[in-house]
């Protein structure tokens, strides 16, 4: 069969990153030692995408990978 993958323009990877700005809720014991709260993210800035394999980046998926379809593997 045939899927679609994200591919990266530069070395053909599919896995990519999502990096953001924002804030968790945390809760800090007396050491300073903090437990996020993951469910309260709150982004506060654009975000930034970037390819696993090679680090190219750039603000959105289409800016740095193409849509391509690709052969799965048995």
């Amino acid at each position: 069969g045939v899927m679609k993958v994200w591919k990266c323009k530069k070395c053909g990877g599919t896995e990519f990153k999502l990096g953001i700005s924002g804030y968790v809720d945390a809760y800090f014991d007396k050491d300073g030692m903090g437990e996020i709260c993951e469910m309260t993210l709150e982004t506060t800035e654009e975000e930034c995408v970037e390819c696993c394999k090679c680090e190219n980046n750039g603000n959105y998926i289409q800016d740095i990978a193409d849509w391509e379809e690709e052969d799965e593997r048995d």
